[in-house]
């Protein structure tokens, strides 16, 4: 699932870029600094949504993950999604704000059914992490697991007693039972 919602941000984002690369007034410079600074937010808020779902899904510090450059983004904005404990959503918004930004602007111009095949693998991703996250906080259950270890003990003793009475040679019963323990318990 983690490659799932990789992969859904990533298309996403790479449509984005590829969409806002095809823009007909790339002649004029105030629309070239403005598609610049689109794709160089754009990338900003992806690095961070990526890194702020791992970090909700996985026990990492702050540290351990690096966001690329925040300098696009003020201050004020910042000091905000410290404060929010939902990051993704927040983020998943500001992107969502910056494309309707971008086309109302004329830095993409693209169709609406087309454009809207970004904000569908968007909001794709943001299912997927909240799958994982189902995954990553809801504990297995203890009785099941428990019920579990206990079936393969039985496992185990009852391939030793079918091996000794089964098989005639003491290293082919070895082996059998070695096998097939192992790979139940692996």
């Amino acid at each position: 699932l983690v490659r799932e919602v990789r992969g859904e941000w990533f298309n996403a984002t790479s449509s984005l870029i590829a969409f806002s690369s095809q823009n007909k007034n790339q002649a004029d410079p105030e629309m070239k600094r403005k598609v610049s600074e689109f794709k160089e937010l754009l990338i900003c808020l992806a690095s961070a949504l990526y890194c702020s779902a791992l970090r909700m899904i996985c026990e990492l510090d702050e540290e351990d993950l690096a966001i690329l450059d925040l300098s696009g983004i003020d201050q004020e904005s910042l000091r905000r999604l410290d404060g929010v404990d939902n990051k993704c959503q927040v983020i998943i918004n500001w992107i969502q704000r910056l494309i309707s930004k971008a086309v109302t602007e004329g830095v993409m111009d693209v169709p609406p059914p087309v454009l809207s095949r970004a904000f569908q693998e968007l909001s794709r991703g943001m299912v997927n992490l909240s799958n994982l996250r189902k995954i990553a906080e809801i504990p297995f259950p203890f009785p099941y697991q428990q019920m579990l270890i206990v079936m393969l003990i039985v496992h185990n003793i009852m391939t030793f007693c079918m091996a000794a009475v089964v098989v005639e040679t003491l290293f082919w019963a070895v082996m059998m039972v070695f096998m097939v323990t192992g790979s139940f318990w692996a």
